[in-house]
């Protein structure tokens, strides 16, 4: 593939959904306090409430942080006052070797996710991308687990075999459905920048 690759990629995020980065520190300790403060602005237990959920914030975001992640997004939003479990993890893979297709990439995506409830690929606006659905048991201390509803959309970068992936997860899967079409909408506004 010899077309020239973008140079950068947005999509839509709900403006209740808090941004954090994983690739700088100093930035990202930023963004938790700011996001602590505003999380208990006002409340009279903010004293106490404040480092408990800053460490709480902190512990979730090193379970997103890898090689490749570079963003993550929290939700921040309320359904009849009460709080919406749920995150976006991006990550961006580097193109690999030559000697591998944008197609033998795609089937190996595919054969990882066949036991998945669903795993497609499908071409949207910003071109080819395999979709994944599933749920899966997450371990939270060794002791405690809980059911994660989780879709993943590979977005191939054009003109390489690199990979941009949005992984959506959330806890609250007895309301899974509007929040898998709330994913499927921030997917679907994803473009690339030439």
């Amino acid at each position: 593939m010899t077309t020239d690759a973008p140079r950068d990629f947005t999509f839509a995020v709900p403006g209740d959904w808090w941004r954090i980065s994983l690739e700088d520190a100093v930035r990202q300790r930023a963004q938790i306090n700011a996001l602590v403060k505003r999380s208990v602005r006002g409340r009279p237990d903010r004293d106490t409430l404040g480092p408990q959920l800053r460490q709480l914030i902190n512990d979730a975001v090193q379970t997103f942080d890898s090689k490749y992640a570079i963003e993550c997004y929290l939700a921040q939003e309320l359904a009849d006052n009460v709080p919406i479990a749920a995150s976006l993890v991006v990550s961006v893979y580097p193109p690999s070797g030559p000697e591998i297709s944008r197609l033998t990439v795609e089937a190996g995506l595919l054969a990882a996710g066949r036991t998945a409830a669903e795993c497609a690929a499908i071409d949207v606006d910003a071109g080819r991308t395999v979709r994944t659905r599933q749920q899966v048991t997450a371990d939270v201390d060794g002791t405690h687990t809980y059911a994660t509803e989780g879709v993943t959309y590979s977005f191939f970068v054009p003109g390489t075999t690199g990979l941009v992936v949005l992984a959506f997860s959330t806890p609250m899967v007895n309301v899974a459905a509007p929040l898998v079409a709330l994913f499927d909408s921030m997917a679907q506004s994803f473009r690339w920048v030439w």
